[in-house]
């Protein structure tokens, strides 16, 4: 499994922010976050916890202890008429193999244009 330092990279890189950006939004020096991703320096508990919650995925994951980015707890989340992630992801799944293809380039497709929106 990956070391915290990798991951913290590819979470920050996701959001496609800098050491120095990410830094400034946690109050903390571009030398410190430069430390965490090279494995010379590790948060504290309260910091990991910063950044898992900044990152949006649990603590366990962003310290390389599992493969699971969210809290399951999120699931249960409405997000369209009172329906669920949870209730998404049963959906999908109980498609023909073919259909949840197809679903799942419909929702990169989304998920591509939400993020060319956002940057520009």
């Amino acid at each position: 499994m990956p070391q915290f330092g990798e991951i913290l990279i590819e979470l920050r890189e996701e959001k496609r922010m800098t050491q120095g950006q990410l830094a400034s939004a946690l109050h903390v020096s571009g030398s410190t976050i430069s430390a965490y991703e090279t494995g010379k320096a590790l948060p504290t508990m309260e910091r990991a916890i910063q950044l898992a919650g900044f990152f949006d995925v649990t603590l366990d994951y962003l310290l390389g202890r599992s493969n699971i980015r969210f809290d399951l707890a999120a699931l249960r989340k409405p997000v369209y008429r009172n329906r669920t992630i949870g209730d998404m992801v049963v959906y999908i799944n109980d498609m023909p193999e073919d259909l949840r293809a197809v679903a799942y380039r419909v929702i990169a497709a989304l998920r591509r244009a939400a993020d060319s929106e956002a940057n520009g």
